[in-house]
């Protein structure tokens, strides 16, 4: 078969021409997130509650003009921030241009809620600045440090909701809990104080939840995700929202 080298490098140029302009590639699903937007000069930033970390915005031009002249209603000056409520993806860091200055970038979808900041957005937990406190978390997983884990077929019967008056709120599978909690900087103690006694089927990991929170050793947030970690460094919980 005679291969003719005018149409190999024909195709060779297309394929270049695609990588250049191919899409960014999502690093997450679409996610709920809320935080503080920032619109100026050059700036369209993210920062989520409970993180340190800034995100450059990347957005459709009728959701970008809705933050732009939003902002600019609610705020008297350039780069001041506001309080939103946002559904988005979480992508890569971008390595030029403007973007590349933040810790990466997200790409927001669709804008739930935006308004002047408040003093209880993201509610802070003790002096951390991070928020847990008026969010059902809905566990996901333990993994433990001997490699093995607990995953619950269901993650919204195995759910924990901590109030501002310091008690709980828990969903243990076919029972309700309660109890209290107290958080220190990033420590996070819980003590399960009581609970109904209906009969969970065999395979439920009702006490296996419970025993797991009232090993909590300390909590941090990322990504949307609240992680606690367990005493004696014996395994990491994994909550969403």
């Amino acid at each position: 078969m005679k291969i003719n080298a005018r149409n190999i490098i024909l195709v060779a140029v297309v394929l270049v021409t695609m990588a250049c302009v191919s899409p960014h590639v999502y690093t997450a699903q679409t996610e709920e997130y809320r935080g503080f937007y920032i619109f100026g000069h050059k700036v369209r930033t993210f920062q989520p509650c409970g993180s340190e970390k800034v995100y450059w915005v990347k957005a459709e031009p009728d959701i970008s003009k809705r933050l732009r002249e939003e902002h600019q209603k609610i705020t008297l000056k350039p780069y001041e921030s506001i309080y939103v409520e946002v559904q988005g993806r979480m992508m890569a860091k971008a390595t030029e241009g403007f973007a590349a200055d933040y810790d990466g970038q997200i790409a927001i979808d669709a804008v739930d809620l935006v308004r002047a900041k408040q003093k209880e957005d993201c509610i802070a937990a003790a002096v951390a600045g991070e928020y847990i406190i008026g969010v059902t978390w809905k566990w996901q997983q333990t993994r433990y440090n001997n490699d093995s884990n607990a995953s619950p077929q269901d993650p919204s019967r195995y759910t924990i909701a901590f109030r501002p008056d310091g008690a709980l709120n828990i969903r243990a599978d076919c029972n309700r809990a309660g109890g209290k909690y107290t958080i220190q900087k990033s420590t996070l103690t819980v003590e399960v104080t009581h609970s109904t006694r209906a009969a969970c089927p065999p395979d439920s990991l009702e006490q296996t939840f419970l025993r797991d929170l009232n090993s909590a050793a300390i909590y941090f947030l990322r990504e949307g995700y609240l992680y606690i970690d367990l005493k004696y460094d014996s395994g990491t919980m994994k909550f969403s929202r």
